[in-house]
């Protein structure tokens, strides 16, 4: 604590500094009294403050001056925290060894942790494009690959933090399930192996911002197929639940490829001109510049995003 004078500095005036117990002058007793002059210096133990109450008062002036100049000089209180140096804590540890390989590991500068956002999954995050993504602002690490189904997914999660153990991933965006709904008759057998990966995802980054993608339509069989897409919707339900149960960020980009107008007896379809025609896969033109906005609401936006569901 630095007690400052502000005001005529060719005048001496002695200043009293009082600590009371508790939080009251009047109530209490005097602990400790300590004559201060401008620009003297007093260090209080921490915690000091929430025990005691501190007063500044005036004593008389013992070179004579007036009482209206001791009035006119205002002085201030600024407090500050004082670190404890390292080699202050070292010196009461008696071996010299310990002592010097300490200090030597103190001395050593850390070197700050990467910050990265990661993309693993399928091939519809693969083919999203990382520089567009990053905006130049954050850097973004994708790991997707064509064709993989979850225990794939799990495993490029598994080796990126292997190689990778002082980078830190704030954010994880994952694209999964197409490649694994196509093998199975009953959807309900793709939750146990959504809630291993999940609880993967958990151990490996529990810090981090997890942002599960919805399943896009797929191209229907014939016109009167309407299971194709009813199975895709009841995935995307337990993806959902699931992500719920986590504490995930479920981006819902279902509707968002979905054809607008329809009769309710109609089978849901996929809106073509986002397609490739040949494919499953968004178009370059139009398709991927949708599926793209999400992520990158997901990556950038700091408030609550209407089209991104927790």
């Amino acid at each position: 604590m630095t007690l400052t004078k502000q005001k005529h500095p060719c005048i001496v005036i002695m200043r009293t500094l009082e600590f009371f117990e508790g939080t009251s002058s009047k109530a209490s007793k005097c602990a400790k009294k300590i004559r201060m002059k401008s620009n003297s210096l007093v260090v209080m133990r921490p915690g000091t403050q929430q025990n005691f109450m501190h007063v500044v008062r005036a004593e008389p002036n013992p070179n004579g001056e007036s009482t209206e100049k001791a009035d006119s000089v205002r002085y201030s209180l600024s407090f500050r925290a004082i670190v404890k140096s390292v080699t202050t804590a070292n010196s009461h540890i008696k071996n010299s060894k310990v002592v010097s390989s300490t200090a030597a590991s103190e001395s050593k500068v850390q070197e700050p942790t990467k910050r990265v956002v990661l993309v693993a999954g399928d091939s519809f995050a693969r083919r999203l494009d990382l520089a567009k993504l990053g905006k130049g602002k954050v850097t973004v690490v994708n790991v997707a690959q064509g064709g993989a189904k979850m225990d794939r997914v799990q495993k490029q999660l598994e080796d990126y933090c292997a190689a990778n153990p002082n980078v830190q991933v704030d954010k994880l965006l994952l694209s999964v399930g197409t490649n694994d709904i196509r093998n199975v008759k009953d959807i309900g057998t793709l939750r146990g192996p959504l809630k291993q990966l999940h609880s993967k995802i958990v151990t490996l980054f529990p810090k981090c911002k997890v942002y599960v993608q919805s399943l896009l339509p797929l191209p229907l069989l014939n016109d009167t197929d309407k299971m194709t897409n009813i199975r895709i919707i009841n995935f995307n339900r337990i993806l959902f639940n699931e992500c719920i149960y986590r504490k995930f960020y479920f981006m819902d980009v279902f509707h968002s490829f979905t054809k607008f107008k329809r009769a309710f007896s109609e089978p849901i379809r996929r809106f073509d001109p986002l397609f490739e025609s040949n494919g499953i896969h968004p178009n370059p033109q139009r398709g991927m510049g949708v599926l793209a906005r999400f992520y990158i609401r997901a990556i950038h936006s700091r408030y609550f995003n209407p089209y991104v569901y927790q």
